[in-house]
């Protein structure tokens, strides 16, 4: 057996090992409405726990070139020096899929401060976060995996939030986050600017049994939502989270929110939703989009299946007196456990 194999195999049982433990016990008031508060700095810290959890940063974005990235560090561990990192990268052009690199690293070999939003593999820092000189929240990501490079700033353009999901705590410290640097791809150094986004979650000890992840954005609004299924037919959360301005977020109430599909693609023995209508109608606040896939990536790690969708937003928001077409492409994703 090789040895990427054999750590595969380990983060396998790590991932399975938590998420599967008997004894995780989570209380919620109402698992149906997800109450925010304000992120700060510290909200990108790696998080140190007793017991094996899961823990992860999620970043991409849009580049104005119709180049496009997904960055993805995750993390099974406990005590801030068992278990392992896993780093990925995924470059698209046009929303088609270019290339995708992966690589797993134990904690122990990871250098991660409890203090500040930094992470370092053989004293390179991978990703450091501040507070910039108009006091935004901040993020330079560097990475590297076999030739595949991105060297990235992710400044924030709205506020962020964090909150309890009944399953650990989730949130995005970067809602919408203005995002420039390189990326480099078959050794050709490739600038870029564009449009970003970024979160955290930690102290995760269960997965939801699927969730169909996305967001959207206009020039004054962002809206971020995950709708996540505690089995094939129940429904356990879904979150909406509309940003307006730069310092307003609120979350939206389960029954205030409308979310169809009309028109689907078997694909990796899944009916993926192409077309599907999203709404929201609670107190001054209006949103009626449509959303259309434009290319579908599927790719499967362990036994976490992904299919990242490249997608038209087009529509309207209305908040208050406030009204503003919405056009716009984004990544979005399903997830499904087996």
């Amino acid at each position: 057996m090789s040895n990427k194999t054999s750590v595969l195999g380990l983060l396998t049982f790590l991932i399975l090992a938590t998420i599967l433990s008997t004894n995780v016990v989570t209380s919620y008031d109402n698992p149906r409405w997800y109450n925010p508060r304000d992120a700060s700095l510290k909200d990108n810290v790696y998080n140190v726990t007793d017991y094996f959890s899961l823990q992860w940063w999620y970043l991409d974005a849009v580049f104005d070139n119709n180049y496009s990235i997904h960055i993805g560090i995750m993390t099974v561990g406990s005590k801030g020096t068992h278990g392992l990192f896993l780093f990925q990268m995924s470059v698209y052009e046009d929303g088609v899929f270019l290339e995708r690199k992966f690589r797993l690293i134990p904690v122990s070999f990871v250098e991660i401060s409890q203090s500040k939003p930094s992470i370092k593999i053989s004293g390179k820092e991978i990703l450091r976060g501040y507070i910039d000189d108009k006091d935004r929240l901040a993020l330079d990501v560097s990475l590297e995996i076999k030739g595949l490079k991105a060297d990235l700033n992710f400044t924030g353009l709205t506020k962020g939030w964090k909150g309890f999901t009944g399953q650990g705590m989730w949130g995005c410290p970067l809602p919408k986050a203005n995002v420039q640097g390189t990326i480099t791809i078959n050794n050709e150094t490739i600038y870029v600017n564009g449009t970003g986004y970024q979160e955290h979650g930690w102290d995760v000890r269960h997965l939801y049994r699927s969730w169909y992840w996305g967001k959207f954005t206009s020039n004054y609004t962002n809206t971020i939502f995950s709708k996540n299924m505690k089995n094939r037919w129940e429904e356990d959360t879904f979150i909406v989270v509309i940003n307006s301005g730069e310092e307003n977020y609120t979350s939206v109430a389960r029954e205030n929110i409308d979310f169809y599909h009309t028109d689907y693609k078997f694909d990796h023995g899944r009916f993926i939703p192409m077309k599907s209508v999203f709404q929201v109608e609670e107190d001054n606040i209006n949103v009626n989009v449509k959303f259309e896939v434009q290319s579908i990536h599927f790719t499967s790690l362990l036994f976490l299946n992904y299919w990242r969708l490249h997608t038209k937003v087009t529509g309207v928001i209305s908040i208050g007196e406030f009204t503003e077409n919405v056009s716009d492409f984004q990544i979005m994703e399903i997830l499904h456990l087996p």
